[in-house]
């Protein structure tokens, strides 16, 4: 015959629960700890995938053509609003300027914009430009008969 078992408490069922379910958690979160820590060594390692080497050679290589071209950078603050302006070793390279400001909005992942000189009198041919009127066309006002 066999012995009748004692009936458990419920508190004492709880505590077992409990214990059993504390237990495979651990074993859980020890297998989470260990691919956390195996990550991590592996994000500490240098890098040597051809890919990401020639992407920080060409970083590199942009931000030496700026700072090869760039001679001041201005912090100009104006009514509240904060402007920042660059100053080029050649200020009258306006290739330079457009080139460096191409670079500069790509390497900053800004858009650019390029504001035309209002002085300037070699200004495309795709702006307005003066007509003669259509009686002084081909003459000159001397040679007009009085």
């Amino acid at each position: 015959m066999t012995k009748p078992r004692k009936k458990q408490s419920v508190t004492d069922q709880l505590d077992a629960w409990a214990t059993h379910f504390l237990a495979q958690q651990e074993e859980v979160l020890a297998k989470h700890m260990a691919k956390l820590e195996a990550i991590d060594i592996e994000t500490r390692l240098p890098n040597n995938d051809p890919e990401y080497l020639k992407a920080i050679e060409a970083r590199d290589k942009t931000r030496a053509e700026i700072s090869n071209k760039v001679d001041t950078v201005h912090i100009i603050p104006d009514n509240g609003k904060t402007h920042l302006g660059v100053t080029l070793t050649n200020p009258r390279h306006h290739a330079d300027a457009r080139e460096v400001g191409r670079l500069m909005a790509e390497h900053f992942e800004a858009k650019l914009i390029a504001h035309e000189d209002p002085a300037d009198k070699t200004i495309a041919p795709d702006h307005e430009q003066k007509t003669t009127p259509k009686h002084e066309f081909g003459r000159e006002k001397r040679s007009l008969p009085r």
